[in-house]
């Protein structure tokens, strides 16, 4: 099968650091192209695949600081998948509701996995293209009342072969927490916890440019290198390493998670695949 997978610019696929999207669709990416289909990826020009490379622009437009329009490379991204549709049997869209009109153009199909949640924006343009095929990451992601054509959900995967076991945590122990530094991933509430609690805190993840205010005065001031240490944005060992050495992760999102990679615990993963080995991890979400 001819397949086009169009991932988004703001990061690499699969990406250095964080990138819960990008990660998801190169996985998926290479595993179809091992299983003989003919992909081709239209990502950032950076991205690292198995499949043919097709980008409108050289690099992650996050790191790009001459970007000051990131929409613009979107609509480029989805434009020169569409002027080749007849190319390809299938368009499997990661960008939400930037393709339902470019989709309604063209006689090849397009099946749309949602990453994100709905808002009071993007339901009008979800329910312009509602009879679109939809691929839901989890059942509680989708909104029944929106009445959109969901024809299935496939949950979230990572490559358990890429994580390193850790059957006990360290000692002395600390909580961990991995995730973008906002407030719909509730890193202010992390860090009472761990206050509360009388606990150590390690904390990684990226700041982006609209969470800056947030993270300088809510989080920032609490940082002290000892209790409440901040690792900054953790690659794929780092990550492994902080959440495989600590006694327990906290996810105490603020928002509805559509289906958060960080609640995938690689270490949950390979207890399961272990059964004979007893940990006293917990897992708090």
């Amino acid at each position: 099968m001819r397949i086009a997978q169009v991932a988004p610019l703001w990061e690499r696929v699969p990406p250095p650091a964080y990138g819960g999207i990008e990660l998801v669709v190169g996985l998926l990416t290479d595993e179809l192209v091992r299983r003989g289909h003919e992909v081709t990826l239209f990502a950032s020009g950076d991205s690292i695949s198995l499949a043919k490379l097709v980008s409108v622009h050289p690099r992650t437009v996050r790191l790009d600081s001459t970007i000051k329009d990131y929409s613009i490379y979107e609509m480029l991204n989805l434009a020169s998948v569409y002027e080749r549709a007849e190319e390809f049997d299938i368009i499997h869209s990661h960008v939400g509701c930037g393709a339902l009109s470019y989709a309604n153009l063209v006689t090849t199909p397009t099946v749309h996995t949602l990453h994100g949640i709905f808002t009071p924006d993007n339901e009008k343009m979800f329910s312009f293209g509602k009879k679109q095929p939809y691929v839901s990451i989890s059942d509680a992601q989708r909104e029944p009342r929106l009445g959109l054509n969901c024809i299935a959900t496939v949950y979230n995967g990572i490559d358990v072969s890429s994580y390193k076991f850790y059957a006990q945590p360290e000692d002395p122990p600390y909580l961990a927490f991995l995730g973008r530094m906002s407030p719909e991933k509730g890193v202010h509430l992390a860090i009472e916890i761990a206050k509360l609690a009388g606990w150590r805190l390690k904390m990684a993840g990226k700041v982006d440019a609209i969470n800056t205010e947030y993270f300088e005065k809510k989080i920032k001031p609490h940082i002290d290198g000892k209790q409440i240490e901040y690792l900054g944005e953790a690659n794929h060992a780092q990550k492994n390493a902080l959440m495989g050495g600590a006694a327990a992760t906290l996810f105490p999102i603020t928002w509805r998670e559509p289906f958060g990679l960080v609640m995938v615990d690689p270490d949950f993963s390979q207890t399961q695949k272990k059964a004979e080995l007893q940990t006293d991890k917990m897992y708090i979400w």
